[in-house]
């Protein structure tokens, strides 16, 4: 949080220095003899502070990047992480590993071997297509709920939990 107040503070000081540039910057003779060199330190400063503060801003964003290690879905019971690959596509667990047991075709002809080590990382759901995206490292599974009807029914059937959850629902490897 000190990241995203150091930003605004380099924000409005070279917002200030914006401002002086306004309104002095076409009289640099009111500043006295060393108006230009004054006229060169605030446009440096305000280039520096607005640089600063966008930085400064982006490592706080990329900071507050999503943890897989812990549930997307805070609504996730713990009957849904016990019963985990047996609950289908919601009981996934991210961060955690499944194992291919059974081959799986996707939507789009994607064939995922027996075998086959996946991350789950998120699951997404578009209702008016009835479609899946599962995204699992190291690429995304697209199931539709009538054309890959057998999969989603009975994903405990081609997928394995590899480790297990540990008590308070974090995977243990």
């Amino acid at each position: 949080m000190k990241r995203v107040y150091a930003s605004a503070v380099c924000f409005v000081l070279g917002t200030a220095a914006l401002g002086f540039m306004w309104r002095f910057g076409h009289r640099v003779t009111t500043l006295g003899p060393h108006g230009d060199t004054i006229m060169v330190a605030v446009a440096v400063t305000l280039m520096l502070s607005y640089a600063a503060a966008a930085i400064l801003y982006a490592s706080w964003r990329g900071s507050q990047r999503l943890d897989i290690s812990s549930p997307l879905n805070p609504g996730m019971d713990a009957e849904t992480i016990r019963l985990g690959v047996k609950a289908g596509v919601y009981g996934l667990y991210p961060g955690k590993s499944y194992r291919v047991i059974r081959e799986i075709k996707d939507y789009y002809g994607t064939i995922f071997p027996v075998g086959m080590d996946l991350i789950f990382v998120r699951r997404d759901y578009l209702p008016y297509h009835g479609g899946h995206t599962v995204f699992f490292r190291p690429r995304p599974m697209y199931l539709q709920d009538e054309e890959n009807a057998d999969v989603l029914g009975a994903l405990d059937q081609y997928l394995q939990a590899i480790g297990t959850l540990m008590e308070n629902g974090q995977p243990g490897y």
